[in-house]
């Protein structure tokens, strides 16, 4: 025990030397490569020096999360993500040669160590969001509010949007059912494959579905009490995998259930009721998790017309894009992943095939330019930036 308290302190004073030290600066060589693909020799260059910075931020300043499980006194689950914490400047390209087809870089940058972890810079975009109708397990407990499925996502969304990093999308006439059959023009596929589709239908990145677990009450022991246990998913519209659930489970006693009917719900009359402030400080507990899931993802957009070397992309003004942005392209794989199992979809393979600086910047659109003409990019291809 006395060990244990020497190296907790020992490790607390390293802590705070590190954090009042000034902010270092290193010279390091690192290397990178990429695959030339149709002779286009500058898109793979430029791609190889991006990977050769990765590797320097990573070598110089690799920050690391951590999450433990601990049960007694045995370490049961430990899990850590690796990202990167820093600023590169003088970058200098040392030498660069290809090889089968896969071109190298040496190159040599100085990175200055950040001691705080700064926001991804995808994280100013907008990223587009739809919120879809919540699933009710028990009609019977929303009898006094009835288009609670609807109006009580619209709500979560509207909160969502107010934080100023979301463009919401109302997709509240569809549903998303976690247990359901999914059907797309007569055909079954699964939930992610109906997850994309949705994505795609709504012109989104992400979608959010829930499920109305309870809004019942009970009466025992001369005590009324109502409940509120609501389910949130967040999907990935692109790949249609599950980016986080969150859960609120709350109550309040003392109600009188359903003895007449509740004022319009999200309205002021119904928020100063006792019911409608359990459920106003969980939609913002909701709002303010779902905010923090999305931030640090990647911002995409879909290509949506391609001419020669003009690239047209779903993404504008109002998410943000700025004359001067690069963003990378992708294709995916028209062969889904899966593990073998029935109905498993895992997403699909996707491949990285040039940058894109844009030039010009729409409301609701946007236009990139692609260097050289060996890569041709066409509708249904993706841009990201962050990832």
């Amino acid at each position: 025990m006395r060990m244990r308290r020497i190296l907790h302190i020992v490790l607390t004073a390293l802590a705070m030397l590190g954090m009042a030290l000034p902010l270092q600066a290193r010279m390091l060589e690192t290397e990178g490569y990429a695959q030339i693909r149709n002779g286009a020799v500058g898109q793979a260059r430029e791609m190889a020096v991006q990977q050769a910075i990765r590797q320097a931020l990573l070598q110089s300043a690799a920050l690391v999360d951590s999450a433990s499980m601990i049960n007694g006194h045995e370490l049961v689950v430990d899990s850590a993500r690796v990202s990167a914490a820093g600023l590169v400047k003088d970058v200098v390209v040392l030498k660069e040669w290809s090889k089968e087809e896969i071109y190298y870089v040496k190159i040599r940058a100085q990175v200055v160590e950040e001691k705080m972890r700064v926001p991804s810079n995808a994280a100013r975009y907008r990223k587009k969001v739809a919120v879809t109708q919540f699933q009710v397990l028990n009609r019977t407990h929303i009898a006094d509010l009835p288009r609670v499925a609807t109006e009580l996502p619209f709500e979560l969304l509207r909160r969502i949007e107010n934080t100023g990093g979301i463009l919401a999308v109302d997709g509240t006439q569809y549903l998303v059912d976690p247990e359901g059959p999914h059907a797309v023009e007569g055909v079954e596929v699964n939930l992610q494959q109906s997850v994309v589709r949705l994505a795609e239908a709504l012109d989104v990145q992400f979608i959010i579905g829930g499920v109305i677990r309870d809004m019942g009450g009970s009466s025992a022991w001369f005590k009324k009490t109502r409940r509120l246990e609501l389910d949130v998913t967040v999907y990935d519209g692109v790949s249609g995998t599950v980016i986080s659930k969150r859960r609120i489970n709350d109550a309040i006693e003392d109600l009188g259930l359903n003895a007449t009917r509740q004022p319009p719900f999200a309205s002021a009359e119904f928020l100063r009721t006792d019911y409608g402030r359990v459920v106003d400080a969980g939609l913002d507990k909701l709002a303010r998790g779902v905010v923090a899931d999305l931030s640090p993802l990647p911002f995409t957009a879909r290509i949506v017309r391609a001419s020669g070397n003009e690239i047209y992309f779903d993404a504008g003004a109002s998410s943000l894009v700025r004359v001067g942005d690069v963003l990378m392209a992708y294709r995916q794989s028209d062969l889904p992943v899966d593990d073998g199992r029935p109905r498993r979809f895992m997403g699909s393979q996707e491949t990285p095939l040039a940058t894109l600086v844009v030039r010009k910047v729409q409301p609701l659109f946007s236009i990139g330019e692609l260097e050289g003409d060996a890569i041709k990019l066409q509708p249904g291809d993706i841009v990201r930036f962050g990832w």
